[in-house]
């Protein structure tokens, strides 16, 4: 019998201290592997609003989403290896 692991939701993304580190060359792919991970782990969510800030001194993308079935959550992502790269 195989133990099942937590949903990469569980936590993951869902503070600045969890934030999902997106490895991209630049800007436009990591706006695309974002959209690309909400997607997959978000199946059927919109976003309604991003924001740009500081977690633990890096930047982070802040996307706020609605799911599939109402929920509001809000999903952190490290994007300080492709900002500012074009």
């Amino acid at each position: 019998m195989h133990a099942t692991a937590a949903p990469p939701t569980a936590s993951r993304g869902l503070s600045c201290e969890s934030a999902v580190v997106i490895e991209a060359a630049n800007e436009h792919d990591g706006i695309a592997r974002e959209n690309a991970w909400i997607a997959e782990n978000y199946p059927g969510a919109r976003k309604v609003k991003q924001a740009l800030l500081q977690c633990n001194d890096k930047p982070a993308d802040a996307i706020d989403i609605v799911t599939a079935n109402g929920q509001n959550v809000t999903v952190y992502f490290d994007i300080s290896g492709w900002l500012g790269k074009y």
